[in-house]
C-alpha cells in the first residue's frame, strides 16, 4: 500500500492499491458543511416559510404574555406608553413601571446585542431565542409566577430579549414585508399603490405575515385558556426550532451546486 498526502489547505489523500488508485478528499464533508454554515441564507420560498414560523411564534408568545402579565414582550411602543402612564401617576399600581420597564429595557438590549451575518451566527442567534422562550416556560412551571414576582420579571426579560433579537435577524433579509410589527404591516399593505394588482409579491408577503401573526395569536390564546402560559411558551419555542432546523440544513446552492463547488476545489 502506498499512501501520499499533501498540506491540509488543499489536502487530498491518495491510497494506491494493486487494483488501482482511489482518491478522495480529506476534507470533503467537513469543509463543505463549514462553508455551508459560513454562507448567507438563500432568499427563496423556503426562507419565507421559515420567517412565517418566526411570526407565528411571536403571535403565540405575545398573546400569552398579555393574558398573563398585561403587557407586550415585543412591542416597545406600547411599553413606552405604559411607562408614560405610570410616570403621570395614572397607573392603578406600580406594576406598570415594573413589567413595562423590564420589557422595554431587555427589548433594547436584545436589539443592540444581535447581529445578522453568516448562517452559523443566524442559527446561534435563533437558537438562543428558542432557548430563552423554553426557559421562560420552565420557570413558569418551576416557580410561583405572578405579575410582579421576580420570576415574572425574569420571564418577561427573556421573552423581550428574544423578540428584539428576532426582529433584528429578520431585518437582515430583503423580505422586510415579513415581520411581526403589525402596525407597519397594516399601513404598508393598505397604502400599497398596487394593492389590487394580480401580481404583487410584497402585498402577498404582508398578507401572509398578518395571517401568520393572527393564527399564532389565536393559538396562543386557546392554549393559554385550555392549558396555561407555560405550554404556550413551549409551542412558541418549538415553532422557532422548526425555522432553525431549516436554517441549519438547507443548501445554499443545491446539491448539484455543492458538488460543482467541491469539484473546483480538488
Amino acid at each position: 500500500m502506498n499512501v501520499r498526502s499533501r498540506s491540509s489547505t488543499g489536502a487530498s489523500l491518495e491510497i494506491r492499491l494493486e487494483e488501482g488508485t482511489t482518491r478522495f478528499s480529506a476534507h470533503s464533508r467537513e469543509d463543505i458543511y463549514w462553508s455551508h454554515l459560513e454562507e448567507r441564507i438563500p432568499e427563496n420560498g423556503f426562507l419565507e416559510l421559515a420567517l412565517l414560523f418566526f411570526i407565528f411564534s411571536t403571535g403565540v408568545q405575545d398573546t400569552s404574555v398579555f393574558l398573563a402579565f398585561s403587557c407586550s414582550a415585543s412591542n416597545p411602543i406600547s411599553n413606552t406608553e405604559y411607562l408614560a402612564i405610570g410616570a403621570t401617576g395614572l397607573a392603578p399600581t406600580a406594576l406598570y413601571y415594573g413589567v413595562s420597564g423590564v420589557c422595554f429595557t431587555f427589548f433594547i438590549a436584545g436589539a443592540y446585542a444581535t447581529g445578522q451575518a453568516e448562517r452559523i451566527l443566524l442559527v446561534v442567534s435563533s437558537l438562543t431565542q428558542a432557548t430563552l422562550i423554553w426557559a421562560a416556560g420552565v420557570i413558569y412551571y418551576s416557580c410561583a409566577v405572578s405579575q410582579g414576582s421576580p420570576a415574572g420579571y425574569i420571564i418577561l426579560s427573556f421573552l423581550s430579549f428574544s423578540s428584539a433579537s428576532q426582529f433584528v435577524v429578520t431585518r437582515g433579509f430583503s423580505r422586510s414585508e415579513l415581520t411581526s410589527m403589525s402596525t407597519s404591516t397594516y399601513i404598508n399593505l393598505l397604502a400599497d399603490a398596487k394593492l389590487h394588482k394580480a401580481s404583487n409579491s410584497p402585498r402577498n408577503y404582508r398578507f401572509a405575515s398578518l395571517l401568520s401573526l393572527v393564527f399564532g395569536s389565536v393559538v396562543g390564546a386557546y392554549i393559554t385558556k385550555r392549558a396555561n402560559v407555560g405550554v404556550a411558551f413551549f409551542i412558541a419555542a418549538l415553532a422557532k426550532l422548526v425555522s432553525i432546523a431549516w436554517f441549519l440544513v438547507k443548501p445554499t446552492k443545491g446539491l448539484a451546486g455543492i458538488r460543482r463547488w467541491h469539484g473546483s476545489r480538488n
